[in-house]
Formats: structure tokens, sequence, C-alpha cells
């Protein structure tokens, strides 16, 4: 009676090859910058909108790069405190 392969070794074998495709080389560098700040009120940001000009770096990281109004993060619940 043959062995038989278990299902998973195909598409394990597929997956690990092509994740050694792109090895060589030089890695990129990350070109990621993530800000966040929970106590600053998007409202008083002038790349939201604020006539006032108290936020000359943020606004000039928001100018270069790409932001975004809204985002969300998930935990899992807790008892509060």
């Amino acid at each position: 009676m043959p062995l038989e392969r278990p299902r998973w070794l195909k598409p394990g074998l597929v997956a690990a090859l092509l994740s050694f495709a792109g090895c060589g080389g030089e890695p990129a560098a990350p070109n990621l910058l993530l800000v966040s700040i929970d106590s600053l009120r998007p409202d008083h940001l002038g790349c939201y909108g604020y006539a006032r000009e108290t936020s000359p770096v943020i606004d000039r990281l928001a100018d270069e790069g790409t932001s975004s109004r809204f985002g969300a993060a998930g935990s899992p619940p807790h008892p509060a405190n």
C-alpha cells in the first residue's frame, strides 16, 4: 500500500518556494511612518483644515505623504477601570 502525502504538503511546498523567490539582493528600506497620538484634536491640525498654524511639522508630513481621517483599532474586551 503506497504512502499518502498529506494534502497540505504540495500547497505548503509551493508557498515556501514562493516566499524564497524574492530573496537575494539588497532589501528595500522601509518607507512607513505611523504617527498615533490619542490626545491630539484633529480639528486643530492644519492638514485637516484648521486655519491657524498649530502643527507645521505634522502638516508637512501629511503634505508629503498620505494621511487618513479615519482609523480604527480593535482590542479584546476587558473590564472597565
